[in-house]
């Protein structure tokens, strides 16, 4: 480490769960260091335990299991550097379950990312029993499986998909009722449209035009057009549990490729696996300094179930200077003023990382940060990643556009006093309404709202006028529905998603910040930070306290960092 980098910080740390009670601030905390390594690919896996760590609970030595090792596996993530294409990996507990006992390695080992995007995929349309589908990519590693598990599992009334001539019976033998050839017909040009479409070869713009008013479309690989949304997997073990007895039964039946399975040197999945409690972080590509905290998600009681395990330096959003720099790292030097959500995996289905930004210093992938908008203090730029990330990804999800109708539930808040700014300044909105409480209707009105609604006084829902799209800020789903036009979105970022809304899940990404700069250099959009803040370093806990209250008027900052 440099030799102007201490190796021992202050930070604010927590080693159990609870309240605010729980976070304690040490002076003498290991700093991170940056660390340069080589990936090694691969996602599913299944094989044997040879070691476990300390703190897991339900596997021992000896279990053979199954599971898909990176958390977070679409396309648009970023992996972790270790993979299953090697002789041992290690893994988080969370993410194995025991193989099922009627399968060998090769079947188990072509399961967990098919068929945990296969379920979770038809979950999140809310699918259930009596309706009809359509799988676009039928014969492939995911279609196979929704066909199956539509049919076998949810009840489907009817399962139509498409392959190319030669897989037609293919489909059929998998429970299709309907096969249909794409080289031959458009299977949007059918008089009978479907409850839900799954669409697992990117063609969601075709994919609208099959499903029933009111329908929904699922999109896991390319753009989704409303009123489909993108959807993202998060890897979860409890899920092959509960899948197990399925594939035990024979209901839903693994699908390889009858040319495999190809020997491990030309490229095979690996068959045994290292079980472990989740390392530190293993790539890091900075360190940044002097940088201050937004407080958005808490995480000290109620994510206990999905976070990391203690020791954790909570905190997301981070202001700083770059003070060190990994072999690998492009565009960033030594002295830069960035920002920058450091956690890619923010929702709370998933596990951040354990060094957060609640620190002096923090490390950081090059992804995740760009340059600190040049009118903006350290203070305001910490205050927008997470939120101006939330929001804008959030409006794009849908395709908002010019000319669209919006109702933000919860205008003064984080992230809804930015989809306000967003929507109205650079999305040009025709119209933009927004929820608060009495206090704070003219602060809505300052942002850009056109309408503001008093929730104390009335409920948005019984309004005469819906909208195109309604931002659900505060977990209200089931009423946000109740609210837009036939036809239109709901997005949702907190609480249960009711058809046709969806729950949003941001994804960290320093090049969305760098597009979004020259709006916010331009004033078009500006940071809206708490009166009451910012907060220093030692007084992390009454922040905390203060969020608790649910008064806080867009974001609560952390600054400066050195108490």
């Amino acid at each position: 480490m440099s030799s102007s980098i201490p190796s021992k910080m202050k930070a604010w740390i927590y080693y159990e769960y609870g309240g605010v009670e729980v976070l304690k601030f040490e002076s003498e905390v290991a700093v991170p260091d940056v660390k340069d390594d080589q990936t090694i690919p691969g996602y599913d896996v299944a094989g044997v335990v040879v070691k476990v760590g300390s703190q897991v609970k339900s596997l021992k030595e000896g279990d053979e299991v199954y599971g898909d090792i990176n958390e977070k596996s679409m396309i648009h993530e970023r992996p972790k550097r270790f993979g299953s294409l090697a002789e041992y990996t290690a893994v988080e507990e969370r993410l194995l379950a025991l193989k099922p006992k009627n399968l060998d390695f090769a079947q188990a080992a072509s399961l967990p990312v098919a068929i945990l995007t296969a379920y979770e995929g038809l979950e999140s349309a809310g699918f259930s029993a009596g309706k009809s589908i359509l799988v676009l990519g039928g014969a492939g590693g995911v279609g196979s499986l929704v066909i199956q598990l539509a049919k076998q599992v949810f009840g489907a009334s009817k399962v139509a998909a498409t392959s190319s001539t030669g897989k037609l019976e293919f489909l059929k033998s998998l429970g299709a009722d309907l096969a249909i050839d794409y080289t031959k017909e458009n299977f949007e040009d059918l008089q009978e449209k479907f409850d839900v479409v799954y669409d697992a070869v990117g063609q969601g713009d075709r994919a609208v035009k099959a499903a029933k008013e009111g329908g929904s479309v699922v999109v896991i690989i390319g753009e989704a057009v409303p009123p489909g949304f993108f959807f993202r997997l998060h890897s979860d073990g409890e899920i092959l549990k509960k899948l197990n007895p399925i594939l035990e039964s024979g209901k839903v039946k693994p699908v390889l490729d009858p040319k495999g399975p190809y020997p491990f040197d030309k490229g095979n999945i690996t068959l045994v696996t290292l079980d472990q409690q989740p390392s530190e972080p293993l790539k890091m590509s900075r360190v940044s300094e002097c940088f201050m905290e937004d407080f958005n998600y808490r995480r000290l009681g109620q994510f206990k179930a999905i976070d990391s395990s203690p020791p954790i330096i909570p905190g997301y959003d981070v202001a700083g200077v770059v003070v060190k720099v990994g072999s690998q790292v492009k565009s960033l030097k030594e002295g830069d003023e960035v920002y920058g959500d450091i956690i890619e995996m923010l929702m709370i289905h998933e596990r951040p990382k354990r060094f957060g930004s609640l620190a002096e210093y923090t490390a950081v992938e090059e992804s995740l940060l760009a340059l600190k908008p040049k009118n903006l203090d350290f203070a305001q730029a910490a205050s927008l990643p997470l939120a101006i990330l939330t929001a804008y990804e959030g409006l794009e999800s849908v395709g908002f556009s010019a000319g669209k109708s919006i109702l933000v539930l919860g205008g003064a808040g984080g992230v809804g006093s930015l989809v306000i700014q967003l929507a109205k300044q650079v999305f040009g909105a025709s119209k933009v309404a927004a929820t608060s409480s009495t206090g704070k209707l003219e602060f809505l009105k300052s942002l850009g709202a056109d309408l503001a609604i008093d929730y104390t006084k009335e409920n948005f829902e019984d309004l005469q006028e819906k909208f195109d799209v309604v931002y659900d800020a505060v977990g209200q789903g089931d009423r946000a529905v109740k609210a837009v036009k036939e036809g239109g979105s709901v997005v949702v970022i907190i609480g249960e998603a009711v058809p046709p809304g969806f729950l949003f899940m941001i994804h960290s990404d320093g090049e969305i910040l760098k597009k979004l700069n020259p709006i916010l250099e331009s004033g078009k959009v500006k940071p809206v930070l708490d009166p009451k803040g910012p907060y220093p370093f030692d007084k992390v806990n009454e922040a905390f306290a203060y969020l608790e209250t649910n008064r806080a008027t867009g974001k609560v900052v952390i600054f400066p960092i050195n108490p």
